[in-house]
């Protein structure tokens, strides 16, 4: 099984891993009842779940493995606690009753709380639905905008996207009303960084237009800044291929006109967005200069809690630069860093865990690795690196156990068929391996690592012609799969065709010119069909 590769180089604000951010909100909340010498946690009652979005079904979930006394879930649907149960298959729910909801009793579902919001944000959280309610009785339009604004923002930046969406539904029409360009802008803004956090980089690419619409009408540098940070955040991550020229230029136009406003955080967002833009470009030294002008001038807004996130989150970027140098020393001291100021995230003892089995210490990648899953849900890519850390450690049953949990709990991974197979097609237990793909066919019909090892399946069990139409397929799908021309060309030399097959190596043979491997099927085939001639 190949190391996962390096898939994504920088972090952006909202955080992209909103999982932990649950996790870490179960463990406060449980550490909270235990300063009041609470020894065992009361009974636990999910309602309403059919309505809960997925953030607020894994807290639930989370906070379902401190084994309360007793757990009642509440749904309308039975799928929905089936779906929930998944999440908590290794602890014993003692009573599940399905149900209506009780109209009479107000549906709630625990909602994430970070580590970083103080009491007072969680006070101005808690208090939106009250305000809103107020500003909606005084029928007064402009104080509902301004009340809506300001909701959306505490959502997003909080996590809270349904929430916020739900406010921005409410505000854009309102603000388009009263003409107010300003709140328009805002809450558009809002909605790109909601679209961003999700990968929905249709919807982020609307947000930008019509945040382009409103720009001349509100007239302000600092709404303009942050168009390009967003044009730009949107071609270096979501568009296929990423635009980092026209990117960085967007960007330098941003940072000359943040000279006429004071707004720190937002250049250091803009230089740490051309640290990846440079990266891109292949550029490494002023891809670090730019990441570190960004430390440099969000180190003197220490005292804001948001820019001491950010802050840890830029030298994190700085550790990852140097890992794409092969410099694992040096960016695992980077990280130390950044668990100095965040050292209660688990997201960074993932990422520990990643750099120490970059470096070879499997180890020791074990330990940081399990540390970070047994803080909270688990990641798809944690679990995918723990189980390629067992499996070169040779504890094969934890690594197909947790490859197990990785298809259970996250089936739109392919990983979680892929090398579960691969470790079974080690061993030789091919009925078992086909067994795991088939299965993931069903979820993954058109990966193409997958069905080569079907194909490969199909070529140790004889069925040739099988072998060949699914190494057919694969290069329909990835015509630049070495890997697959190779293979196939072997399944074809053993049904005779040797024209078909030295036409497969020199195809192989244009994707890895002068492999050595290539070279010599090719001569042999060669020689084989003078001999037949």
């Amino acid at each position: 099984m190949d190391q996962i590769k390096w898939r994504q180089p920088f972090r952006y604000h909202p955080r992209e891993y909103m999982y932990w951010v649950v996790a870490d909100a179960a463990d406060l909340f449980w550490s909270s009842l235990r300063v009041g010498q609470l020894r065992a946690l009361p009974q636990v009652i999910i309602h309403d779940l059919d309505r809960a979005d997925a953030l607020s079904q894994r807290f639930a979930a989370t906070l379902v493995r401190y084994e309360p006394s007793q757990v009642t879930v509440i749904a309308t649907h039975k799928a929905a606690i089936t779906e929930f149960l998944l999440y908590v298959r290794d602890v014993p729910v003692r009573e599940v009753y399905l149900g209506q909801p009780i109209p009479e009793l107000e549906a709630h579902t625990p909602t994430p709380l970070t580590h970083h919001e103080d009491s007072s944000t969680l006070d101005t959280r808690r208090q939106i639905p009250r305000r809103l309610a107020q500003a909606r009785s005084k029928r007064k339009p402009q104080m509902l905008l301004r009340e809506l604004q300001q909701a959306a923002s505490i959502y997003t930046i909080g996590g809270f996207y349904e929430a916020a969406e739900h406010c921005l539904d409410e505000g854009i029409p309102l603000a388009e009303q009263l003409k107010d360009h300003g709140g328009l802008f805002k809450l558009w803004a809002n909605r790109f960084l909601i679209a961003f956090a999700s990968r929905d980089g249709r919807e982020a690419a609307r947000a930008v237009a019509k945040l382009c619409e409103i720009l001349p009408k509100s007239r302000a540098p600092r709404h303009e800044a942050w168009v390009c940070y967003f044009q730009a955040m949107l071609w270096l991550r979501l568009s296929q291929p990423t635009e980092p020229a026209a990117a960085n230029k967007r960007l330098r136009h941003a940072l000359s006109l943040t000279k006429k406003i004071n707004d720190t955080l937002l250049q250091a967002f803009l230089y740490n967005a051309q640290g990846l833009a440079y990266h891109q470009l292949g550029d490494v030294q002023k891809a670090e200069a730019a990441c570190r002008e960004a430390i440099r001038l969000i180190s003197n807004d220490m005292m804001n809690p948001r820019a001491r996130i950010e802050y840890a989150t830029f030298l994190y970027n700085l550790g990852q630069l140097e890992l794409s140098r092969g410099n694992i020393e040096s960016a695992l001291r980077y990280l130390d860093e950044v668990q100095a100021i965040e050292g209660d995230l688990p997201y960074y003892h993932g990422e520990r865990g990643r750099f120490l089995m970059l470096a070879g210490d499997m180890e020791q990648a074990e330990r940081s690795l399990v540390q970070a899953i047994s803080s909270g849900v688990p990641s798809p890519e944690l679990l995918c690196n723990l189980a390629l850390v067992q499996a070169a450690l040779a504890k094969r049953q934890e690594a197909l156990s947790t490859l197990e949990m990785l298809r259970v709990r996250f089936p739109d991974y392919p990983e979680g068929f892929v090398n579960a197979a691969a470790i079974y097609l080690e061993d030789g237990n091919f009925e078992a391996a086909a067994s795991l793909l088939t299965q993931g066919r069903m979820w993954h019909n058109d990966n193409p690592e997958l069905l080569c090892n079907l194909g490969y399946l199909a070529y140790c069990s004889d069925q040739l012609k099988q072998a060949e139409e699914i190494y057919n397929e694969v290069l329909q799908l990835s015509p630049t799969l070495s890997d697959a021309w190779v293979n196939l060309a072997a399944v074809q030399l053993d049904r005779g065709n040797l024209v078909g097959a030295k036409n497969s190596l020199i195809q192989a043979l244009q994707l890895r010119p002068n492999d050595v491997d290539i070279l010599d099927k090719l001569a042999y085939l060669e020689e084989r069909i003078t001999l037949a001639t």
